[in-house]
């Protein structure tokens, strides 16, 4: 067990950190520093791990005994641990690629080498443990080789034409340290989970005996069940939260907590309702058909169940938090609930109210970091100059930006390009700056739109940001192009004379979305 809390914790420090650094980057239009955090996170998660894997081998009869195994226990517990040594080379190199190929756009990709995954590792579970003379040991073993399939299928997306995965030999140690900086606040969830976990089994199989730990024992399962939930929902927007925090684009950040808000309220309801009306099939999984210790779980499960939209709430802030680049906000929110609320609060109902207590103490612990949230965020916001909002901790002040966002056909194209020359006149940039924005809108929508007259609920969304440059960001769902390519294809309209007005033209897509950054001189 502290192993794999351990290892955990490691992958999500890397894979988290390196993800997020990642997005911002290419939110920013940034290809080659984004480069070196691809880099950094996979080399660093790989040699890391390694050492920490030599270091346990090193010392792994000490370690097995800090572990508390002894007597005929020693031995098996001493091969388990060697084989659950290489996990940490692996696994955070697995977690963090994914994490890399979902920011890449490959979602099915992503989703296809999870599914085989899981069913290698429970298919290879079987036969390793069950047919052959490994036993135990060959559990996280299955584990390891599992990951492997895993890697290979998720390589499958360097090949991609577009891909923006590329390695760099400029990465340095600076990187790998902000990388480990930016991923710190939700490293220690997985550590705090353990601790506490640990420490109410004991206090439950002491006060309440095996049933106590069995009950418990499901109420954990059911807060994984829910955590995970949520913990989709933090994986979904985190490309999509760092990429907006590149642009800048306040909006979007908002309009992707408002679907993720919404998204996290739906599970909430769905899971309240499965484990109100159909407790038993879930207490099932767990092989428990005892009709007392049936109906204590089932009272535990209706009081926990009012934890949801608490716990929704704050798991989805915290990782928000580190993905706008407020690490130690979200190390401290978890803190104060997985740890300094959860251990005194939690065991001041378990004395009082027994285990029903303890539900309650969980609950109360839950209610009490959403105020201790609302509060720590409303005193940093106060910090800024210029103001920010209180929760969100987003930019207040006006911003010289235009967004649109439009049906993509010849018409709309057209308003469009009037509405952002308009702008640009009424924010008095010169007429000599504007036409070069204009034409490239004009050239590119007209190639969309030429390249994809079949297809249905074409969409263009459309940015210009006003700054020490003239910034256009386009975002579209058609079949699109790799604007940076050298030579211009028949058909792609234009492209010569796009990059001949522009500074820069950078061409870097994100999760369901082509996207295509330009700068203008202003």
């Amino acid at each position: 067990m502290p192993l794999v809390l351990l290892m955990q914790a490691f992958a999500d420090m890397m894979s988290l950190g390196g993800s997020n650094a990642f997005s911002m980057e290419i939110g920013s239009g940034n290809k080659e520093k984004a480069h070196c955090y691809f880099t950094a996170t996979l080399a660093a998660s790989f040699v890391i791990g390694l050492v920490i894997m030599i270091i346990g081998l090193v010392f792994i009869d000490p370690l097995v005994k800090i572990l508390g195994a002894s007597g005929d226990l020693f031995n098996m517990t001493r091969q388990v641990t060697m084989v659950s040594l290489g996990f940490f080379p692996i696994m955070p190199l697995y977690i963090s690629l994914d994490f890399f190929v979902r920011n890449d756009g490959s979602v099915t990709l992503a989703m296809i080498s999870n599914v085989v995954f899981i069913v290698c590792n429970v298919i290879l579970d079987i036969y390793f443990v069950g047919y052959t003379t490994m036993g135990i040991v060959g559990a996280p073993l299955a584990s390891i080789t599992s990951a492997i399939i895993g890697m290979i299928i998720l390589s499958i997306a360097f090949f991609h034409k577009n891909t923006i995965l590329l390695f760099t030999r400029k990465m340095g140690v600076e990187d790998i340290i902000y990388i480990m900086k930016t991923g710190s606040g939700l490293t220690f969830r997985q550590i705090y989970q353990g601790v506490t976990t640990m420490i109410f089994n004991n206090l439950i199989m002491r006060f309440y005996g095996g049933d106590g730990v069995v009950v418990y024992t499901v109420i954990v399962n059911v807060m994984a069940l829910a955590t995970g939930f949520f913990a989709s929902i933090r994986e979904t927007i985190q490309p999509i939260i760092g990429t907006y925090m590149g642009e800048n684009h306040v909006n979007g950040i908002r309009a992707t907590m408002k679907i993720a808000r919404d998204t996290g309220v739906f599970f909430c309801i769905l899971l309240w309702l499965f484990l109100e009306f159909m407790p038993t099939y879930f207490l099932h999984i767990f092989g428990i058909y005892d009709e007392a210790l049936l109906l204590q779980i089932q009272q535990g499960i209706h009081i926990y169940a009012y934890v949801f939209p608490f716990l929704c709430f704050t798991e989805i802030m915290s990782s928000y938090y580190q993905f706008i680049g407020y690490p130690r906000l979200t190390f401290m929110i978890l803190t104060m609930k997985g740890l300094l609320l959860m251990l005194p609060v939690s065991a001041l109902g378990l004395w009082l109210g027994g285990l029903n207590g303890l539900w309650l103490g969980f609950i109360v612990t839950e209610i009490l970091a959403v105020i201790y949230l609302i509060l720590a965020t409303a005193k940093k916001a106060r910090q800024f100059s210029p103001p920010v909002s209180s929760l969100m901790l987003l930019d207040k002040s006006k911003q010289r930006r235009l967004t649109l966002e439009i049906e993509l056909d010849i018409d709309s194209l057209m308003d469009a390009v009037y509405s952002v020359h308009d702008f640009l006149q009424q924010e008095n940039i010169e007429e000599k700056y504007c036409n070069p924005v204009c034409l490239a809108l004009e050239e590119l929508g007209g190639n969309m739109i030429q390249h994809n007259p079949d297809q249905n609920n074409r969409r263009l969304e459309i940015q210009l940001i006003i700054h020490e440059e003239l910034t256009l960001i386009l975002r579209d769902n058609c079949r699109s192009f790799n604007t940076e390519e050298k030579r211009e294809a028949a058909g792609q309209l234009g492209l010569r004379l796009v990059r001949g007005v522009s500074n820069n033209v950078s061409y870097l897509p994100t999760i369901g979305y082509n996207r295509k950054i330009l700068s203008f001189e202003a």
